[in-house]
């Protein structure tokens, strides 16, 4: 192996270089940044590869994700005290004030009803886009 010194050596330039000598600074310069980003390069994939290994596996399948190779289980009905917990717990996070959820009703958007329903959004989406313009 080349002791780093040496490598330096040929780096020194004077102050009255011919173009050789330039070539040559410039040459062991890119080499010293391409070697120096190798390493980082390598630093970082190895880095990767520990954290890779050392995570366990465990950890995923408790926060409800789903092994690769197995669809979700979607034949199960889901608790309704557990969804109304879910909505009363986001909407106890969005709203800061004092709140209180009247009704909550399943839609279909498959039946006209849940359509209506809908639309009503784009409706109101609608209705506040055009009041922000000017009329003229």
């Amino acid at each position: 192996m080349i002791p780093f010194n040496k490598i330096l050596i040929f780096a020194s330039m004077s102050p009255q270089s011919s173009l050789l000598e330039t070539l040559r600074f410039q040459t062991v310069g890119f080499i010293l940044v391409i070697a120096a980003l190798g390493l980082i390069a390598l630093i970082l994939i190895s880095m990767g590869y520990f954290f890779e290994n050392s995570v366990s596996r465990k950890p995923a399948a408790i926060a409800g994700v789903t092994p690769q190779g197995k669809p979700p289980d979607t034949t199960r009905e889901d608790d309704p005290e557990v969804i109304l917990a879910v909505i009363a717990a986001a909407v106890d996070s969005v709203i800061s004030n004092s709140h209180r959820i009247v009704s909550i009703r399943p839609i279909d958007a498959g039946q006209a009803s849940g359509n209506l329903y809908l639309q009503a959004w784009s409706i109101e989406g609608r209705r506040q886009h055009f009041a922000s313009h000017k009329i003229r």
